[in-house]
Parts: structure tokens; C-alpha cells; sequence
């Protein structure tokens, strides 16, 4: 009976929090601290406009001209943002040199991680980079790029169509004004006998082959290097050109370095936010967009309020979840 009681009492505690979510009042700054409201953590659906306004702060530094050339690129959900950029942006002009099924700008497939990318800045931007093709039951396709780009009949078709997407990748670098860089995973195939990283997951036949391929994790380290490579690459190549960084929201799928893939997805995600926001001093046209925060930090099922502290009732689950694996058959 009293763990009925206690659960009904956290219960109507939760429910007051979520009537107090709608009822927050205006953001306020703290002026005995001299810190304005978004200094100050917000409480309730003032999330949204504390992310808003962090978003036109950020952005509102790029200077842009009307008609300039915008560019998509990166994992699955910068296919939401090449949609919207596409078919709602009269003032810019989201530019697209090859068909594909994600509507990026150049058929790269999706660019799960950091390490992909500093390739395709390379193979784009590089003369007489090495060119690979591999073969699958009787379909040839480009290792370093993800599967949804296509595969072909013959090598020399795939050898010829590779060529083809290079100029055309590094035409979308050479042309746009802003390209929006969407970073999303942080375990990546690496590739020992052709010392490249794969873009997709190879086939199981392909990770038979002794000693050839090794999952591996980025550190924040390398990130934070490899992003500096390819910021300074770019802006070389291209003095025009702005860039926007954001962190996918869309969890890893699985994992082949750990046994737990959500703790997982978490650890590869908060290296790559803190990796952007390590480069971000390096250049004033480098920018960082919140996609990330917009998702996870507005939980209202998880958190009170203040979306700082966390309801009774995850804290009961946390807590239980605590008791099962730390205490169950020990004493």
C-alpha cells in the first residue's frame, strides 16, 4: 500500500510539472549576476526560444547576398535540411550538380562521419587522388562513399562515373557561398590494405578477408584535427565560402566497437558537438547550428519544468535500474 501511495504522490508531482511547462512567463535576466536570459537556463517551452535566438545569433553573421549558392552535405538527417533548403529558400539558391536519392548537392550518399568527410574534401579537391573500385557478387562500386549512391555493370563504368561525381563535387565546393555540414556518427570501417575508411559498412564477405578491416572510434582529438583539415582546405580552395556546421539529432542505428549502442550513440555525439565547438574560434565563417540541442534538450517527458531536473518518476526508473544491476544476487 505505501509503494502505491508513493507512486501516486510522484505521479501528481510529474503532472504539476507539466502544467507548470506551459505556464513558464517570459525569459528573464538575472541582474544582480549581470547575465541576460539566455545566460540563464530556461524553464519550459522557453527552450525553443532560447535555441531560436541562439540560431538567428549565430546565423545572422553570415553574409549573404540575394541568389547566393547554398550546398547540402552529411548523414541522414541532412536530407531533411536538403528537402527544406531546396524547396523553400526563394532568396537562396540551393545548387545540385548530380541526381541522388538525398538531394545533396553532389552525389556523395550519406557522410556518416568526419573521417568520410576529410576524404571527400580530398578526393575533390586533390589532383590525381587514387581512385578505387570494388566488387560485389557482379556490381562494381566506389568504397568511399556510401551504398545508396549506386553501383555498376562494369569497373571501367565505375571507374568513369567516380571521375565524373569528383568534378562535380569539387564544382558544388568551388561554387557555393554557404554549405551546410551535417556530422552525425563517429565509428567508421577503416580500410588497412588500401588505408582509406569506408563509406558504408562492408559486406560480411569483404570483413572475412584476414586482417583487412578494423571498426574503429574517432578520438575528440582527431575530430577536432580533421575538422581544422577540412575548414582550412576549404576556405583555401574557396575564399567565398561560409560554413555551417550541425550535429544530427538521429541516433547511431548499431554499433561494432561496444556492446551497448545507445550509451554509444550518446559518447560519439558529444565528442562531435564538443569537436565543432573547439573549431569554431578558428575562422569567422565557420558557423554552428543547434539541430541537436532542438531535440534533446526540449524532453518534457523526462525532465520537471526548468528542464534541468529530472521527474520522479525517471529518477524511480534510474534508481531501480540501479538496484537490478548493482545489488541483485550480491548480498
Amino acid at each position: 500500500m505505501r509503494r502505491i501511495v508513493f507512486t501516486l504522490k510522484n505521479f501528481i508531482k510529474d503532472l504539476n510539472q507539466d502544467f507548470l511547462r506551459y505556464f513558464t512567463g517570459k525569459l528573464k535576466k538575472n541582474e544582480k549576476q549581470n547575465l541576460s536570459e539566455t545566460q540563464i537556463y530556461p524553464k519550459g517551452k522557453n527552450i525553443i526560444k532560447v535555441l531560436n535566438i541562439e540560431a538567428k545569433q549565430r546565423l545572422d553573421k553570415i553574409d549573404l547576398s540575394e541568389n547566393s549558392n547554398i550546398a547540402s552535405i552529411g548523414t541522414c538527417f541532412a536530407e531533411e535540411l536538403s528537402i527544406h533548403l531546396k524547396n523553400t529558400s526563394s532568396y537562396l539558391n540551393y545548387i545540385n550538380y548530380e541526381k541522388n536519392v538525398f538531394n545533396f548537392s553532389a552525389n556523395w550518399g550519406r557522410v556518416y562521419t568526419v573521417k568520410n568527410l576529410k576524404q571527400i574534401i580530398d578526393y575533390s579537391l586533390t589532383e590525381n587522388y587514387p581512385l578505387l573500385v570494388e566488387q560485389y557478387k557482379k556490381k562494381f562500386f566506389d568504397p568511399l562513399r556510401e551504398y545508396s549512391v549506386g553501383y555498376f555493370n562494369s569497373k571501367d563504368e565505375a571507374i568513369n562515373s567516380i571521375k565524373r561525381h569528383r568534378i562535380n563535387s569539387r564544382e558544388v565546393f568551388n561554387k557555393t557561398n554557404l554549405i551546410v555540414i551535417t556530422l552525425g556518427q563517429n565509428e567508421y570501417w577503416y580500410d588497412l590494405k588500401n588505408n582509406v575508411t569506408w563509406g558504408t559498412t562492408p559486406a560480411i564477405i569483404f570483413r572475412k578477408e584476414k586482417n583487412r578491416f578494423e571498426a574503429r572510434e574517432y578520438s575528440f582529438k582527431e575530430n577536432v584535427e580533421d575538422l581544422k583539415y577540412i575548414v582550412l582546405k576549404l576556405r583555401k580552395f574557396n575564399p567565398k565560402i561560409n560554413i555551417i556546421f550541425t550535429v544530427s539529432p538521429v541516433a547511431s542505428y548499431a554499433t561494432f566497437i561496444s556492446q551497448n549502442i545507445v550509451s554509444q550513440s550518446f559518447a560519439g555525439k558529444c565528442t562531435l558537438r564538443a569537436a565543432i565547438h573547439e573549431i569554431l574560434p578558428l575562422d569567422d565563417k565557420i558557423f554552428y547550428y543547434p539541430s541537436f540541442e532542438f531535440v534533446l534538450s526540449d524532453n518534457p517527458s523526462s525532465f520537471i519544468y526548468d528542464n534541468r531536473h529530472v521527474k520522479r518518476f525517471k529518477v524511480s526508473q534510474i534508481l531501480s535500474s540501479l538496484n537490478k544491476s548493482l545489488l541483485k544476487n550480491k548480498f
